[in-house]
């Protein structure tokens, strides 16, 4: 209906009806223009009632317009703001390969790479539709300490690095004494792909 009254073609209609009721309402009562004043009151009531009746569509079609404007803003708008979301996952993803880079190199996580990891996670899973898988993850990164080796002497036997994060019995290879981090990361990393696979535009239209 309202794209119909977006046409102009509206009023060319609402022409041909106002003259078919002219000439029915002159047939019916022919008494409406025997004078030259009543002809000229029969013509200025139907133009009235034809500019009213303009002025009624034109009205009307301005507010479907304005509708359909404000549709396609806020599907632009919704667009451009999930653009940017899917961008802040990419580039938090690109942080956890460093995080995980570094730590497979025995080098500590920049603070600034943990802080961007947790905001970027908690604002894709917030509070209310974070699982508790989302939220132990969060826990373990933040148990997350980095232990520095400490410097031997030519004399000093080899120590063994201790994660205050695992059990000695549980440590494994030496090459990775920070895997339950590394595993929590590539979790993250994982679910932050899955997100993004689901709201990626090819996926899912934006409403």
């Amino acid at each position: 209906m309202k794209q119909k009254l977006q046409s102009r073609f509206v009023h060319l209609f609402a022409l041909i009806i106002v003259i078919a009721l002219a000439v029915t309402t002159r047939s019916i009562w022919p008494n409406l223009t025997e004078k030259p004043t009543d002809i000229l009151a029969f013509v200025g009531f139907w133009v009235t009632l034809y500019g009213l009746s303009v002025a009624i569509f034109e009205i009307a079609r301005i507010g479907s317009v304005s509708d359909s404007t404000l549709r396609a803003a806020n599907n632009s708008y919704n667009g451009l703001k999930l653009q940017m979301e899917l961008q802040e996952v990419k580039s938090c993803q690109e942080i956890i390969n460093s995080s995980v880079s570094e730590l497979r190199n025995k080098k500590a996580i920049p603070v600034i790479f943990l802080s961007r990891i947790k905001h970027v996670y908690l604002s894709v899973f917030p509070g209310e539709e974070s699982t508790e898988d989302h939220k132990q993850n969060i826990l373990r990164l933040n148990s997350y300490e980095y232990v520095t080796t400490p410097r031997k002497s030519k004399t000093q036997a080899p120590t063994q690095i201790i994660n205050p994060q695992y059990p000695l019995e549980k440590l494994g290879a030496k090459e990775h004494p920070y895997q339950m981090t590394i595993d929590t990361l590539n979790r993250m990393h994982d679910d932050l792909s899955r997100y993004s696979a689901l709201k990626n535009d090819y996926k899912r239209k934006v409403v």
